[in-house]
């Protein structure tokens, strides 16, 4: 009697469990094909997002060469709601922060680069935004607050 490779072995299994393969292999593929849509759908966010900024940043410049910095808030904030989770949503809160801080208004500051922070998708960007809550209380003169937040 002659004995089985392994070659032949897993042939055989293969053949003998060809449902089993077929079903592992459509998985498989239709699991992939999700992933390709998924990716497809969250580049195109991205891309929406980041034009939209665009154009938001264009008003809020306007809005802030009047000094009406309500208005600039109110241009960028619609990145924030419509693309909440993208990076450009990131980007606006932090803009939003900035323009505060320039009005002066620092607690209004706080809440948009704390609201950055818990957007941030990576360290660095969390740094940032937690090193500027840091930059907002020191201009406010409250350097306790500053010194927690960068430790934080």
């Amino acid at each position: 009697m002659h004995e089985k490779n392994f070659k032949d072995k897993i042939v055989e299994t293969a053949v003998e469990q060809w449902k089993v393969v077929a079903a592992i292999l459509g998985v498989a593929i239709v699991a992939g094909a999700g992933l390709g849509l998924w990716n497809e759908s969250r580049a195109r966010k991205d891309r929406a997002a980041t034009n939209l900024l665009y154009e938001s940043q264009i008003s809020a410049r306007k809005a802030l060469e009047a000094k009406n910095f309500e208005e600039a808030e109110k241009a960028l904030f619609p990145v924030v709601e419509k693309f909440r989770g993208t990076r450009a949503a990131f980007e606006a809160e932090l803009q939003m922060g900035d323009l505060w801080m320039d009005a002066g208004k620092y607690e209004k500051a706080v809440a948009h680069y704390r609201n950055a922070s818990g957007m941030a998708s990576d360290s660095f960007s969390r740094l940032l935004a937690t090193y500027t809550i840091g930059i907002a209380r020191e201009s406010e003169g409250k350097c306790e607050d500053a010194v927690k937040a960068y430790e934080e």
